[in-house]
């Protein structure tokens, strides 16, 4: 029995948690979950966001389900939030998110890539300083930090048989990070298992709008992480439908997020791909890819009948939905 430690977050967390772990035990009865606090609902029961005894179960997984978690705005992105605390402490040095075709009227159906990032810490590698007629923004680049990254990008594309890849880069604007990045690139992926290409960001923008199926695998410096996350999540049809990874040495934390704004949408009508593309992902790191790829098509199969939520044009619930991805696993 293979066990996965579950933190439902807040808000709509708790329910995207519920559907993740439905999908994983509609596919395997070999997958047993253990649930913690963290957020605000952490705070409620504790008195601390990311409480000690949620820390101390971290450290004894491998896999890790984390819905989203609410915070002040002051706090987003700062050492305040408990998944970056918590991300530092399992370090988590690499940020994966995978893009699937789902159906030919939302972009590519044979769409398959997989984005590479390091994953910057606020306050360490990332250092904002305000002063009375603008901001100084400090970026610290790091040579192990990019190896990290990338051989493990480079074992996970070998893995999967993944040939195409493509190297993000911005010579003109960062030449010496730009440079680094490049040399660790091609001591990572070499072209006896690749077929490799370094690219400056606009061009490589430029390529996959027309043909997102061009890389199977593309590694990116982290500054132009979301800029080539959202064009890949506009091509799959959605800008909140992948899941983010974000990977260790031992460990992989899979984030939840929502289908869509949850201030303004029907919470019984939130799009929960990210959370059933988020089983997929639990499963491959359980090695169980035959299950994952079974959830895959029965999500595609729903799709491409048409049987969707509103935000991608259907009229089913969040439940309805969820009810025939697991009617076809």
């Amino acid at each position: 029995m293979k066990r996965v430690l579950v933190l439902p977050g807040d808000g709509q967390g708790p329910a995207l948690a519920d559907i993740a772990c439905r999908i994983i035990s509609e596919a395997t009865d070999q997958v047993e979950f253990v649930e913690s606090p963290i957020g605000r609902s952490g705070y409620e029961l504790t008195g601390l966001n990311l409480p000690h005894e949620t820390m101390d179960l971290a450290d004894e997984f491998d896999t890790i389900i984390c819905g989203p978690v609410q915070l002040d705005e002051k706090d987003r992105g700062t050492s305040r939030d408990p998944l970056h605390t918590l991300k530092t402490q399992l370090d988590l040095f690499a940020t994966i998110r995978n893009y699937v075709g789902l159906s030919p009227d939302l972009g590519c159906p044979d769409m398959r890539v997989s984005l590479w990032c390091c994953n910057s810490v606020p306050g360490r590698d990332i250092v904002e300083e305000s002063h009375l007629e603008g901001v100084d923004l400090i970026k610290y680049v790091r040579n192990s930090s990019y190896r990290r990254m990338m051989e493990r990008a480079s074992s996970e594309a070998a893995t999967r048989d993944s040939k195409k890849v493509a190297c993000v880069v911005n010579d003109e604007m960062f030449p010496e990070s730009s440079r680094m990045f490049r040399e660790v690139f091609e001591e990572c992926f070499t072209p006896d298992r690749f077929d490799t290409t370094v690219v400056d960001a606009d061009c490589w923008a430029s390529w996959v709008i027309r043909r997102p199926d061009l890389f199977d695998t593309v590694v990116c410096v982290d500054l132009y992480g979301p800029m080539a996350g959202g064009i890949l999540s506009g091509l799959m049809g959605g800008s909140r439908l992948s899941p983010y990874v974000y990977a260790g040495d031992e460990t992989s934390l899979i984030e939840l997020i929502h289908g869509n704004d949850h201030a303004t949408v029907d919470p019984s009508r939130l799009n929960p791909t990210s959370a059933i593309l988020g089983a997929c992902m639990t499963l491959l790191d359980l090695d169980m890819p035959e299950e994952c790829e079974r959830i895959y098509r029965a999500l595609r199969d729903c799709y491409g009948d048409g049987e969707r939520t509103p935000d991608v044009g259907g009229s089913m619930t969040t439940s309805e939905f969820v009810d025939a991805v697991v009617s076809r696993i």
